[in-house]
């Protein structure tokens, strides 16, 4: 990312300042959640400063999504196993009824 921001600024021609480049969400056009900012004084023409801020992770956070997204697949791949299986496609219930129309048929005689 610092090479992007420098580069920016660079562009630009930006004059003396303090700058921030931030890597993270949008929500709404507004910054929703941060990973990494970048805090740069800019000298005009090169970089006189720099610090990094790196955002806490939220470990419980992750394993809630991670587990959430497991659920998802395991739904997704049960849902496409009874759409390819026969007796979502009427196979196995037409034998069945068959089986038991000739059992009646047998009992009837």
């Amino acid at each position: 990312m610092r090479p992007w921001a420098e580069a920016e600024l660079a562009r630009l021609k930006r004059e003396f300042g303090l700058y921030t480049a931030e890597y993270g969400t949008w929500n709404d056009g507004q910054s929703a959640y941060y990973l990494r900012m970048l805090y740069i004084v800019w000298g005009g023409e090169d970089v006189i400063s720099v610090h990094v801020d790196d955002s806490p992770v939220n470990y419980a956070g992750v394993r809630v999504l991670a587990n959430q997204a497991e659920a998802f697949r395991a739904l997704q791949a049960s849902r496409r196993q009874e759409t390819s299986s026969p007796e979502s496609s009427g196979l196995v219930t037409s034998r069945a009824s068959a089986s038991a129309d000739r059992s009646a048929a047998k009992v009837g005689s």
